[in-house]
């Protein structure tokens, strides 16, 4: 039996996935070369079971998320459980998604906005608060930290009143340590002393001149600007909450005197003449080329990472001593919703340990759900056997090959629940983390001057076939991950 308070029942998952994943471990890596011809299949399959049917409007859950950030099989059983249909729109830019709630008025009932977003709606009156007596799994499941839910923010979200946070990672430097090694001729001793020597600095260096790429955003980029200009000061500070602060103002601070240094960063960083960077520009497509073995580093969010050191076991993913930022997308619910109770069963749904497992092989990135849950007991014998072999044993570059006692890695192990990369609340320096603040038009105005005074009116190196050749290995490993979660649900329900 797996403990779920989904409906108010314990639902069973069978045991009959387990073994086809113990014998067909090669599959994860055929997935690498066979992916096109998988994603043909994935889709025949899950497409069958897309949410369709007819329901009036309050047997309707309208949700709006980011693209691909849930597990289908999922949402249907959750459709099935309940008897409401869910529809879900998509956005790509937290702006766009604020335009249609709050000017545009329409009526979602779920909303996954990113922390700033969130922090925006709830100030300005935008969200419903939680009752948390139809939250029972997100009050048992959660993280705690320093005795409070991750995302507590006094200020705006004390106890997580107005947002719930879900999905959690950070922006680090992603890196080919074999590549690395042959170009600065070090030793893995060296490297490592090298990386926490200079943190952000690493990306600055000469000797890696055209073989960077940075993300073609340029609030996440002045972020890191401003760390990597203020990077003394903030290892001066010795408690790492005071650090965090400090951080936190650097990376959204639009003082002349931080911008003059951002300035003075970038122009060393983003411009393509003799004395800078030359870097290539992406938001995905960057993530392609290190995959490709096209470029040595690039600045990168978790969950791109992961995907990425997936397919490349060349691929590493760091954390820089001075500061990063952590970011949260969080559930929460418009006051425009018209279905108030179906989005508290929605939220409480998906803490179910074993929907958070499944969204985190959907989207690869982790959830807030406590991973002390991740057993057999919570997650069942299919979708535990799935994370096992398909996430941990496929990607030794972030969890390794054994653990202390020599054995695979299982999810009990501290290899699995203690890593950083997958887990950003057990990074050492977890409480330096910089956190993204809204910012009004007239920042943003300046932020961006910076940026392209840096950039000078480059290219941003996007290039058609990457966009298409992301967007179809993305879809393959989402669709894939979904159809066999699916077949674990189902077998679930007919077991019952």
């Amino acid at each position: 039996m797996i403990k779920s308070n989904g409906g108010g029942s314990s639902q069973t998952i069978t045991q009959s996935l387990s073994t086809t994943l113990v014998a067909n471990k090669g599959l994860f890596t055929k997935i690498k070369v066979t992916l096109l011809s998988l994603a043909l299949v994935a889709s025949s399959f899950v497409f069958t079971f897309s949410l369709s049917g007819c329901a009036s409007r309050d047997n309707i859950l309208r949700v709006l998320n980011w693209t691909g950030y849930l597990c289908i099989a999922t949402v249907q059983a959750f459709e099935e459980n309940y008897g409401l249909r869910v529809e879900i729109s998509t956005f790509e830019t937290n702006e766009a998604a604020y335009n249609l709630l709050v000017h545009q008025r329409t009526d979602f009932d779920v909303f996954v906005p990113s922390d700033y977003m969130a922090s925006r709606l709830a100030r300005e009156g935008h969200l419903v608060e939680l009752n948390y007596d139809l939250l029972p799994n997100v009050t048992n499941y959660i993280i705690q930290h320093n005795g409070n839910p991750l995302g507590h923010f006094e200020d705006w979200n004390p106890q997580n009143r107005f947002a719930v946070p879900y999905t959690q990672g950070t922006t680090g430097i992603m890196f080919n340590r074999r590549l690395l090694q042959e170009r600065l001729g070090y030793t893995d001793l060296q490297l490592q002393e090298w990386k926490e020597r200079e943190g952000w600095g690493i990306l600055w260096d000469s000797r890696l001149r055209g073989q960077i790429a940075v993300k073609d955003s340029f609030r996440l980029a002045f972020g890191v600007g401003a760390l990597y200009a203020n990077r003394d000061a903030l290892l001066a500070i010795p408690d790492q909450i005071e650090r965090g602060a400090k951080a936190t103002y650097f990376y959204n601070s639009t003082s002349p005197e931080n911008l003059q240094a951002v300035q003075a960063a970038f122009n060393r960083l983003l411009g393509s003449g003799a004395d800078s960077q030359n870097p290539r520009f992406g938001v995905d497509t960057d993530t392609h080329a290190m995959v490709a073995n096209e470029i040595i580093m690039n600045m990168e969010w978790s969950g791109q990472a992961v995907f990425a050191m997936f397919q490349n076991p060349d691929l590493y993913y760091f954390l820089p001593p001075e500061g990063a930022n952590f970011w949260m997308d969080m559930f929460v619910i418009p006051q425009n919703a018209r279905n108030v109770d179906a989005a508290h069963k929605f939220i409480n749904w998906m803490f179910n340990p074993w929907a958070a497992a499944s969204n985190i092989l959907t989207h690869f990135y982790t959830t807030t759900v406590d991973p002390k849950f991740y057993t057999v007991e919570y997650l069942g014998q299919e979708i535990y056997d799935y994370l096992t072999y398909f996430l941990v044993h496929s990607i030794p570059n972030i969890f390794g090959e054994t653990n202390a006692a020599g054995q695979p890695i299982s999810l009990a192990d501290p290899e699995f629940y203690s890593n950083y990369v997958f887990f950003p609340h057990r990074a050492p320096h977890y409480e330096a983390f910089a956190i993204l603040a809204d910012f009004t038009p007239a920042q943003d105005a300046l932020v961006l001057h910076v940026w392209n005074v840096a950039r000078g009116g480059g290219e941003s190196g996007l290039n058609t076939m990457d966009i298409v050749w992301l967007a179809v290995t993305t879809s393959a490993i989402t669709l894939i991950a979904a159809a066999l979660i699916l077949l674990a649900i189902r077998r679930r329900r007919n077991a019952n």
